[in-house]
Parts: C-alpha cells; sequence; structure tokens
C-alpha cells in the first residue's frame, strides 16, 4: 500500500533504537541526514562502541585469550617468561571528514590536552611502531637527499624552509 515505506521507516526506527543504533547505520537511508546531524548522531554510538570494546570486549575476550597463549608458550617451553604484558588497540571509527579530524588531533596535542603517542593511539596504530616507520623513511629520504614539504623537520606547516636543528647544538 502507500503507507508501507512509513510503516517501514517508524518500524526501523524503532528496531534502531531498541539496539542503540544510529537509524542510518541500520537502514543505510540517508535521506533526511545532513553532515552535521550524521556526525552528532553517531557520537553516541562510537561512545558506546567504545565502552563496549574497553569493558567487556578488551577485559573478557581478548586479555584472558592472551593470559591462556603466552601460559600455553610459556608451558611449552617457547618463553622464559609467564607474564607478557600487552597493549590493545582497537580499530579506529571511519571518519568522514579526516581533515576536520586530524586538524582537531593536532590542536589537542599542541595544547597539552593529549599526547602525541595518545593521538597515534586513537587512531588504532602503535605510537612506537609509527616512530620506527617514521625514522626508516626519514633515513631512506636523507640518503637519497630527498626534502618533500610534508617532512616537519625540515618544513613548516605553511611550507616555509625550517632551519635544521643539530643534536650538537642543542647539547650547547
Amino acid at each position: 500500500t502507500g503507507s508501507y515505506e512509513a510503516y517501514r521507516r517508524v518500524s526501523l526506527h524503532t528496531i534502531a533504537a531498541g539496539f542503540h543504533v544510529p537509524y542510518l547505520l541500520l537502514s543505510q537511508d540517508l535521506s533526511d541526514v545532513n553532515y552535521s546531524s550524521a556526525k552528532v548522531g553517531l557520537e553516541p554510538f562510537k561512545r558506546l562502541c567504545e565502552a563496549v570494546q574497553w569493558n567487556i570486549i578488551i577485559p573478557m575476550l581478548c586479555q584472558p585469550m592472551w593470559n591462556w597463549f603466552v601460559e600455553a608458550a610459556y608451558l611449552a617451553g617457547l618463553i622464559s617468561d609467564p607474564i607478557v604484558p600487552v597493549q590493545w588497540t582497537p580499530p579506529r571509527f571511519y571518519s568522514p571528514d579526516p581533515w576536520k579530524d586530524a586538524q582537531a588531533r593536532i590542536a589537542e596535542v599542541r595544547a597539552g590536552f593529549k599526547t602525541w603517542d595518545d593521538a597515534v593511539a586513537e587512531m588504532g596504530q602503535n605510537p612506537d611502531e609509527v616512530i620506527a616507520a617514521h625514522a626508516a623513511t626519514n633515513a631512506k629520504f636523507d640518503k637519497a637527499g630527498l626534502v618533500f614539504d610534508s617532512d616537519p623537520r625540515r618544513m613548516s606547516g605553511n611550507g616555509q624552509t625550517q632551519q635544521a636543528v643539530s643534536a650538537q647544538s642543542e647539547a650547547q
């Protein structure tokens, strides 16, 4: 009938509310959504997912599984210590506007509201691995004599050349 579409929308809204999932994710219906309403509507869902990750999945599934794995490796004689620390980094959410999100992260780090390591971890990456990858890449570029405007060691954010600061001049 002609009213089926309205019935279906109301039913899907009810189901989405019951499962605490935004309607647009459940239905993929973006007809009444703009950027701002989607972003605001997804924030509580993201917080719910993060709470489930950190309060249920990691402590009740991942950590016990890790403990079992390490214990099995220890009992098999593959490792020397029965306790191996682990750092959990859940995957990040897709961003509809990564540019704005990156600018917000930069501002938070520059203002001291969070550390660079925290910002990298929030993006689902291991900060130590990112540093190692940057060091390896920078060493390749330096060896080849390449300078890109994306290298903060050499260029400022607005594309101006930065003075090279050596470790020896910093120590003096």
